[in-house]
């Protein structure tokens, strides 16, 4: 009695696994430029965009409206941070006006 197996014993293995772990995914702009599925949700890809320091200078314009530019960009109705080549561009238009950085500051409460 002592040497074998309780064969009255009943044991159980669980058959179900963990769902593998999903990488984050949302809708966000890939590096095309288009929108679709990324790997990171929106808001790192906004966060990424603005504590990136670029090594040219930035310039900050407002814009009046969306306006998608072939060849030099694009601008959503407010303000934005563009290079300064791009902001001479951008300048030529009419509904486009270069900020000052007190004006910046005191919109965004700095």
């Amino acid at each position: 009695m002592g040497t074998e197996p309780n064969s009255d014993i009943i044991t159980m293995k669980s058959t179900t696994k963990k769902p593998a772990k999903k990488a984050d995914s949302s809708i966000g702009q890939i590096k095309t430029g288009a929108i679709g599925i990324t790997d990171k949700p929106a808001e790192a890809h906004h966060k990424e965009k603005i504590t990136t320091q670029s090594k040219t200078a930035d310039v900050a314009i407002h814009s009046t409206r969306n306006v998608v530019w072939p060849g030099v960009g694009k601008v959503e109705k407010g303000y934005n941070i563009v290079s300064e080549a791009v902001s001479k561009q951008w300048l030529k238009r009419d509904h486009i006006r270069l900020v000052a950085p007190e004006e910046l500051a005191r919109e965004f409460g700095k």
